[in-house]
């Protein structure tokens, strides 16, 4: 059972008064500023008018609103059950651009619909093929979508001018914004999560003096209702399965990030926090699942859980499930109120530009990040750097792809599906079926226990195992050494031995003496009071926490213990 950390003001399953709900709320909406944005960037590119751009917007909150209303939910396996807000995916934002130049929006609205049920049938067997994307292939992905969007950026600043005095206003425009946004996010210190928000405010204000601002959007905004419905009128679902590779890409990465942020959260809430929880984990990704074939029938750019908004109820120390719910219904309510989404379409394309070109360094400076959460290891540099440089061929040479085998051809349609194909394929190339093992012998209680530590450390380092996975080994070990010292484990014939696959990794601690049974429940309050072997129990219950799956055997006199962790 999670145990309430003392920091936090409003713990997940505490409810805040009404006044400080809603101040939280509008926190979050804010939040969602840049991920509404986004909506807008499909527009321009295939030449939509203001009235459709208005209708993606809308759908755009409508979808987001019950995304975090289901995530927060948590039951009937449905939502991780923590303050999570949904947002427009980076992943899937690449993704439907290309889309949009293949099909249009119909192709866009269909695939992110097929995508959707996908990731329902991937949340159930994603603990078991988790391994085949580790840290180095889903960093490769988050970088070349990066480099990928890079012809976007540029699309945006030079379509809607005509003339060179023009062009030079509009990157002028573009490269002004992008300065702002990253002098507030390095030096804005309070107001440095808002950068992004600050740097379209401003960068629409200064397009509006300058004459940039669609004149055509402003007659609109005067002229819409207060309230009414959001227009459904232009919705249409194709589907492509040339395309269905790149879209599996990114709902892989999606997913992945979903894990991530479960486990943010979930830590955050339990004080008691040891490893992520498979069942949070699933009913996470089962929400973002069904948010995105909303997002698919409602017409607006696939979803995910996002970051910021983990990072928010962290740093306000407000992790409640109601802010969550309540911030979901006020974007629910905002989709029904044309003008705020109108105010959208008034951002200027050379600022939408400038959006894209800071979400390009965000995506390659957090992919390589995401790289290095594995220690470090020849395997990974060399993974890492060819996936890469292959996938960024396709820009240079587009036509060496062109006459790849037709039932290849899926695989080569953009450079991040190359990349990931040379990164997955390399990855089983170099670890496929490989087994390491590493053993340690400990020959009486007077050994140091950082011997035991920096075992360990050697061992992930060499093994390029994720940084993790291996403290929790490290804290498992580090915990048995107690029960060595207590004599509770004889140190006769005492070897611990660690096995590392790519699924997993094990511990397997063998020595000459009386099992030590680890208990699968700790003990009660009144047992550590009375029980003068309640220390015992109490490490020897850490012991299974820290582990995945434990089990124990004794055969001829040597007793056995199994610690298996999960990569």
């Amino acid at each position: 059972m999670a145990k309430r950390p003392h920091d936090l003001i409003y713990s997940v399953d505490e409810n805040p008064p009404l006044r400080i709900t809603l101040v939280n709320s509008l926190l979050y909406i804010a939040d969602q500023g840049v991920d509404i944005t986004y909506a807008l960037l499909l527009a321009p590119l295939i030449g939509c008018s203001p009235g459709l751009g208005l209708s993606l917007v809308s759908a755009t909150l409508l979808v987001h609103g019950i995304g975090t209303f289901l995530q927060a939910y948590g039951k009937h396996g449905i939502g991780s059950g923590y303050l999570m807000t949904a947002g427009t995916d980076e992943a899937y934002m690449v993704q439907s651009m290309s889309l949009a130049h293949i099909g249009g929006l119909s192709l866009v609205f269909g695939m992110t619909l097929l995508s959707g049920v996908l990731q329902l049938g991937l949340s159930r067997i994603i603990r078991y093929v988790r391994w085949l994307f580790p840290p180095e292939v889903t960093g490769v992905i988050i970088v070349v979508l990066g480099f990928s969007l890079i012809p976007y950026s540029a699309d945006l600043i030079q379509n809607s001018q005509t003339t060179e005095e023009g062009l030079i206003i509009s990157i002028a425009l573009t490269l002004c914004t992008l300065l702002l946004i990253v002098l507030v996010s390095r030096f804005g210190r309070k107001i440095s999560p808002y950068a992004l928000l600050i740097g379209i405010a401003l960068g629409s204000l200064a397009g509006m003096c300058i004459g940039m601002i669609n004149s055509e959007a402003i007659e609109l905004i005067i002229t819409l209702p207060l309230f009414a419905f959001p227009d459904f009128s232009h919705l249409s679902w194709s589907y492509n399965m040339a395309t269905l590779i790149p879209v599996l890409i990114a709902m892989l990465a999606t997913t992945i990030q979903t894990i991530t942020n479960v486990t943010l959260a979930g830590k955050a809430n339990d004080a008691r926090w040891m490893r992520p929880d498979q069942k949070e984990i699933q009913q996470g990704i089962t929400a973002v699942g069904i948010t995105n074939i909303l997002a698919g029938l409602f017409g607006c750019i696939g979803t995910n859980t996002t970051t910021s908004s983990v990072g928010i109820s962290i740093a306000t120390r407000m992790t409640s499930r109601r802010i969550a719910l309540v911030t979901g219904c006020i974007m629910i309510l905002f989709a029904f109120v044309p003008k705020i989404s109108g105010l959208f379409m008034l951002i200027p394309q050379p600022v939408l530009g400038a959006v894209i070109m800071y979400v390009i360094v965000f995506l390659i400076s957090n992919g390589f990040a995401v790289v290095n959460t594995r220690m470090g290891g020849e395997k990974k540099k060399l993974i890492t750097g060819t996936s890469i440089m292959i996938g960024l061929t396709w820009f240079g040479m587009p036509d060496l792809y062109k006459n790849v085998p037709e039932f290849l051809a899926p695989l080569f349609v953009s450079p991040i599906t190359i990349a990931t194909t040379v990164a997955i394929l390399l990855y089983l190339l170099f670890n496929f079926g490989s087994k390491e093992t590493r053993k340690l012998r400990i020959d009486d209680i007077t050994d140091d226990p950082h011997t035991l530590k920096t075992f360990v450390n050697k061992t992930g380092k060499e093994w390029a195992a994720p940084k993790d996975v291996m403290a929790r080994v490290c804290m498992a070990l580090t915990t048995l050494y107690e029960l060595i010292q207590e004599g509770v484990i004889s140190t006769s014939d005492l070897t611990i031995e660690l096995i590392f696959r790519e699924s997993d990794i094990r511990s397997i601690i063998t020595y000459n003496g009386e099992l030590c049974e680890i208990p699968s429940h700790p003990p009660t309050p009144d047992e550590l009071i009375d029980n003068d072997n309640a220390v015992f129990f109490l490490n020897a219950y850490l012991i299974s926490r820290y582990a995945d799956r434990f089990s124990t055997s004794c055969s001829h006199g040597m007793s056995r213990i199994t610690l298996t962790f999960y990569q």
